[in-house]
């Protein structure tokens, strides 16, 4: 029998019949990887993958969400989705083995991952706006565009729900963890004490030639927005 969530909750609204999102968690070698959690981000939807990695969340509204799976020795894993009204979606999670190493000797100095690493590289050379864990907490934000109205390229829509281009007025292309996610709402993106660092870039000019184009049709032309989260940076 599926996990399932019979209810998206407060933080996704639903006005019409939903869909439903039916998915498996499994490891590199395509073993089922049993009580992983599933999420969708923004919202309070979390559902457990059974015995055999198999989850099911339903009354998922019609749009555009961010799917993150986790589990404890595996690095999460992210996937964007369109859910269409009344459509069944079926999805599946590839989770690589988390590398640790155990220290040799006790340190007192805070090491970054290497995708914080790099982002402190391009913080460096200045081509967009850089927002830190530690400008995050200043901040002190209680939601993600709370942090984004203070970045000079982005205008928030009405109701805050899109990033738009402060200079062209269109939507700007956000990534999470590495991941297109088109023009996501914003509101269903992970919580601000989930994000570890975030990157603004007002137009293609600026973005990292490395950073992907696709999916969604996305338009770096209208600017880019990086997040990302403690778990996956």
């Amino acid at each position: 029998m599926l996990a399932a969530a019979t209810n998206v909750g407060a933080q996704v609204e639903r006005a019409r019949p939903g869909g439903v999102i039916i998915g498996v968690v499994a490891d590199s070698d395509l073993h089922p990887i049993p009580l992983a959690d599933v999420s969708i981000g923004g919202s309070s939807v979390r559902v457990t993958a059974d015995s055999a990695g198999r989850f099911r969340i339903t009354n998922v509204p019609a749009g555009r969400f961010v799917l993150i799976a986790r589990r404890i020795g595996f690095e999460p894993g992210i996937s964007a989705v369109d859910v269409a009204e009344r459509d069944t979606l079926w999805l599946s999670f590839t989770l690589d083995p988390a590398v640790r190493e155990l220290p040799t000797m006790v340190v007192t100095e805070r090491t970054l991952s290497a995708r914080l690493t790099e982002f402190d590289q391009r913080r460096k050379l200045g081509f967009g706006q850089f927002f830190t864990r530690d400008d995050i907490d200043k901040i002190n934000p209680i939601q993600v565009v709370d942090i984004l109205r203070r970045a000079t390229s982005v205008r928030i829509s009405p109701g805050g729900q899109n990033a738009m281009s402060a200079r062209y007025g269109c939507p700007m292309s956000i990534y999470l963890d590495g991941v297109p996610v088109g023009g996501i709402r914003l509101d269903y993106l992970p919580p601000p004490n989930e994000i570890a660092a975030i990157e603004v870039y007002a137009g293609a000019a600026t973005t990292p030639a490395w950073v992907p184009k696709g999916p969604f049709g996305m338009d770096q032309s209208c600017g880019a927005i990086l997040f990302w989260t403690k778990d996956g940076s």
